[in-house]
């Protein structure tokens, strides 16, 4: 029982020291995924703007461009990567999403310069 509880505080006191010290590109992200308001905050903007180009048969990236910057948010043009994907635009939303693991939303255009959906 002396060993049991020993290994209990054991344990405690170093997952206090993980959390205090905050280990670099490990503690932020677990408690970054743990901020529930954080994603909701994110999942609204995105939906709000996406709500902006929703109502057009073809959103462009001149489209998406205007929608983003109407919000104060950064965009960048991206290398298309995929087949089918003639133009991309990365969107640095306000807020970031907590799971994000490079910055901002990649927005795909098809060959007819169309937002995949």
């Amino acid at each position: 029982m002396k060993r049991f509880l020993q290994g209990v505080l054991t344990g405690v006191a170093l997952f206090s020291v993980l959390i205090l010290t905050g280990i670099p590109g490990v503690m932020p992200n677990v408690l970054a995924r743990l901020d529930r308001a954080a994603m909701s905050e994110w999942r609204l903007a995105r939906l709000m703007f996406l709500t902006d180009v929703a109502f057009l048969a073809c959103a462009t990236p001149d489209d998406v461009r205007t929608a983003a910057e109407a919000r104060g948010w950064g965009v960048e043009v991206e290398v298309p990567r995929e087949d089918g994907v003639s133009a991309a635009l990365r969107v640095h939303t306000r807020p970031i999403a907590p799971f994000d693991k490079e910055p901002g939303e990649l927005s795909r255009f098809d060959d007819r310069g169309c937002l995949m959906r």
